[in-house]
Parts: C-alpha cells; sequence; structure tokens
C-alpha cells in the first residue's frame, strides 16, 4: 500500500483482521482494500452488504477493491505487477494518463 502512496486506516496496520460494521463506519474509508482467496468466502459481497460499509465514503462511491492475496501480498518477479495494478484502482484518473 505504501508504494502506491496510500495508508491503512485501521488500527492495527501490520495486522490482517476484519472489522465490524461500526468500526468500519468510525474509519471513514476513502477506499475498502480485500483480499480474495480461493475457496474462501466472497469478502467483497460481504463487505458490500454492510451498512457501516455502504454509509462510509468508500460505499458511497462505490470504492471496494478486491485483489487476490497471493497476487498482492506474496513478494516474488510479480511484486511490481500487484503494486501497479492496486495503483491504478486507487488513482483510475492516473492510470489513464500513463497509458
Amino acid at each position: 500500500m505504501r508504494h502506491c502512496r496510500a495508508r491503512p486506516c485501521a488500527r492495527h496496520e501490520t495486522q490482517l483482521h476484519s472489522e465490524t460494521d461500526e468500526a468500519l463506519l468510525a474509519l471513514t474509508p476513502d477506499v475498502v482494500l480485500t483480499m480474495r482467496r480461493e475457496g474462501a468466502t466472497d469478502s467483497a459481497t460481504l463487505i458490500g452488504s454492510l451498512p457501516g460499509y455502504k454509509q462510509s465514503p468508500a460505499g458511497k462511491h462505490g470504492r471496494l477493491i478486491e485483489m487476490d492475496a497471493g497476487y498482492l501480498l506474496a513478494f516474488g518477479p510479480r511484486t511490481h505487477e500487484a503494486a501497479r495494478e492496486l495503483m491504478a484502482k486507487l488513482y483510475p484518473a492516473l492510470a489513464k494518463q500513463d497509458r
């Protein structure tokens, strides 16, 4: 996230965890980033249905980004691609200028 000039707004930046509906609303996120794992529950649908998300700035503007956990979190030859893809999703107007 730091490579994309974004910052976590959750209390524990270094821990992967879930927020309650009320906590999500209190964080007032501009964007919510969630990880997709093979065989896991569809977290984007779940988060998108939460009143806390819907009432947040991210929910009001439809800014829910879902990315593959292994792609985004694993450091390796595709790390730069994952960072670039996340940046394009965070800043779509800038991504269009980059082409």
